[in-house]
């Protein structure tokens, strides 16, 4: 049975992340975060500009905001992966996402070439995530002061994108 069919149990990850864990399906993680994208863009590349820069309220993120926010997380995750799965024993930094996403001119850039982006970083992290070892997904490291242990970090990828999901849908009206 693959390792990425159990989720983290609490106390392997901070608590505020639980949210996230929370929403993943039962199943194989990795076949989640494999299936989850694509379907995203079949639904996407047919949208208007007005579509992308859709706000559900004046202080919101636009649609590319909130698709480049999560494409920022999971980079962020990854490389938090990276370094725990190589022994790093130094504390990784926290990130201000508001910071990043103010920073990182999404909106100037064409929402497919964002979920482009997103689908090839996605697709190099499976190729990570499955080249980990149980006793590297075993590693606890620490990140922004918070102890987290190295397998529980795919989930809260998985995780996070689906609550974004669930806003893209409940607060932006679209269906994804």
């Amino acid at each position: 049975m693959s390792i990425f069919t159990q989720k983290p149990k609490d106390g392997d990850y901070p608590g505020y992340f639980a949210r996230y864990i929370d929403l993943v399906p039962d199943g194989n993680l990795l076949e989640t975060l494999e299936g989850r994208l694509a379907p995203w863009m079949a639904t996407m590349k047919e949208w208007t500009e007005e579509q992308w820069m859709h706000r559900y309220a004046p202080d919101k993120y636009t649609v590319k905001e909130v698709l480049g926010h999560c494409m920022d997380t999971e980079r962020i995750m990854a490389y938090r992966t990276l370094c725990i799965s190589r022994g790093e024993h130094k504390d990784l930094p926290g990130f201000d996402d508001e910071e990043y996403v103010r920073n990182a001119h999404f909106n100037e850039r064409s929402g497919m070439d964002i979920m482009q982006e997103w689908s090839s970083l996605r697709q190099a992290n499976l190729h990570l995530f499955q080249s980990l070892s149980a006793e590297q997904l075993s590693r606890y490291g620490s990140a922004n002061g918070l102890r987290i242990n190295l397998k529980a970090i795919p989930f809260i990828i998985a995780g996070h994108a689906i609550h974004h999901a669930t806003v893209l849908s409940d607060r932006y009206n679209l269906s994804l």
